[in-house]
């Protein structure tokens, strides 16, 4: 198993770099002229031509791509002019609000979007299949801001249960951490809860038509021993695919949710970068996105692997 991480980390070396080649051309690509912007619109043409050249700008954008790719090799996603400060310590100073959003709401996507999908295929083509596809395609469905904003009317404005914005930190108050991420957890993972619920639904109704069901039942069996030890186990290995592709998703999109509930995040970070061009924070947030993306994907394989002792990796 460590030769097969060690082996996966290494190949992950080319997929990050082709990230950050695309992340650094697409940006390239953005109209408008981001030494005019960062300037201001009052800015004469020597201000703004002073920026360009504080910004490397007026350089050949493969010199500034030779010279980005060199840095990563180093560990430096660059300078950010317009936080004044390296990217790589406001990064770092922004993932944990990220990551405590993202973990938060794949927790609750996860454990309510199986639960539905269990109910619904041991209840299949009952009320409560209903009920639970229609909750599954309510989260698909709706959109995250709206959302977002129908949550903090209903449960901050009107009833008061829960802050409307803003993050506590974990080692300052746990209790004080859990209420403010509860509305943007829940908005965030409803989506991913109403893909989980589906596709669990799918799999448990596939994996209770299997003959080692039936031996189990003939055998005298119970029912929540037959759906938990058996065929719920069997079904995690292809509902673990979609939950680490959801949680990867939920990195990608924190950026609206971040925005809606004032969290310092990530995603908001680099939503900031794209109003103001901060091209180092957006190249620098684009690849720790990616990465997030590789080690979800191996921590889902090495999964696979304590859930299934059949899957072996060489």
């Amino acid at each position: 198993m460590s030769r097969y991480i060690l082996k996966r980390l290494l190949s992950a070396i080319p997929v990050l770099l082709l990230v950050s080649i695309a992340a650094f051309v697409l940006i390239q690509l953005v109209p408008g002229d981001a030494a005019a912007i960062i300037a201001g619109p009052d800015a004469s043409n020597d201000e703004v031509e002073f920026v360009r050249r504080q910004l490397g700008l007026d350089r050949p954008w493969p010199l500034r791509l030779q010279d980005w790719i060199f840095g990563l090799a180093q560990g430096d996603l660059g300078y950010s002019y317009i936080l004044n400060r390296p990217v790589t310590e406001a990064i770092l100073e922004r993932l944990p609000v990220t990551l405590s959003l993202a973990g938060l709401s794949i927790i609750f996507a996860t454990v309510l979007g199986v639960a539905l999908g269990v109910l619904a295929a041991v209840f299949h083509r009952s009320w409560i299949d209903a009920l639970a596809m229609t909750v599954a395609l309510f989260g698909v469905s709706v959109p995250n801001f709206w959302f977002g904003l129908i949550a903090i009317l209903i449960f901050a404005v009107g009833l008061g249960w829960f802050p409307p914005g803003g993050y506590v930190s974990p080692t300052e108050s746990f209790t004080g951490w859990l209420s403010a991420m509860a509305l943007p957890a829940l908005t965030l993972g409803t989506a991913s809860m109403g893909q989980i619920s589906r596709f669990s639904r799918s799999v448990m109704l596939e994996q209770l038509g299997q003959d080692y069901v039936r031996t189990a039942r003939a055998k005298g069996l119970g029912q929540g021993n037959v759906i938990g030890r058996h065929a719920l186990k069997n079904a995690m290995i292809p509902i673990l695919t979609v939950i680490g592709i959801s949680f990867s998703l939920t990195m990608a999109g924190a950026i609206i949710v971040e925005s809606v509930f004032s969290l310092n995040g990530l995603g908001r970070l680099m939503l900031h970068g794209i109003q103001r061009r901060d091209y180092p924070v957006l190249q620098g947030g684009k690849l720790v996105i990616a990465f997030s993306f590789v080690i979800i994907n191996l921590l889902v394989d090495i999964l696979y692997s304590w859930l299934d002792p059949r899957v072996r990796y060489d």
